[in-house]
């Protein structure tokens, strides 16, 4: 999975071995608990301490913030700020259970684009835990670890359109 979260950095252009073993770190950070029901993070719990603890932020971005400003997301405005939270809110409530629906889960969460940056990284680390809580990991590596790092970038940029 080391490789993914790396191949993950890369489509936004950062390539830091820190960053990949902080993203591996989170993913794994319950495996190994033998209490993990109790003390598993959620979902968006996840996804707020993750991106506070990310680097390579642009400086507009405060980290673990909801934006409070517009963005562009692949040529169209992401969702107005004033209803982030509420579309999360409604996102988290849905519960992925194979490969096309952990898809159609991470498309819209980008769609909503909650932080100024990091968006994709964050996405695709819960779309990595969706996939092994729902058993699907082989279809995410199938996917993201197939060889040539840039057809495959242009083929998940597809999934958007």
């Amino acid at each position: 999975m080391k490789k993914y979260f790396e191949i993950s950095n890369k489509i936004e252009g950062v390539i830091d071995e820190t960053e990949t073993e902080h993203a591996f770190a989170v993913f794994t950070n319950d495996e190994n608990d033998e209490n993990k029901e109790e003390t598993r993070l959620s979902l968006s719990e996840t996804m707020f301490h993750y991106h506070q603890q990310m680097g390579h932020l642009n400086d507009y971005c405060k980290a673990g913030e909801i934006r409070d400003y517009s963005v562009s997301v692949g040529g169209g405005l992401g969702y107005p700020h004033n209803i982030i939270e509420k579309a999360l809110n409604v996102l988290f409530m849905k519960v992925p259970t194979n490969w096309e629906t952990i898809k159609d889960w991470h498309i819209e969460f980008e769609r909503i684009h909650p932080f100024g940056d990091g968006n994709g990284r964050v996405g695709r680390l819960l779309m990595a835990i969706q996939c092994r809580e729902s058993g699907c990991l082989d279809e995410l590596k199938e996917f993201f670890l197939q060889p040539g790092f840039h057809g495959m970038r242009s083929e998940y940029y597809k999934w958007f359109n």
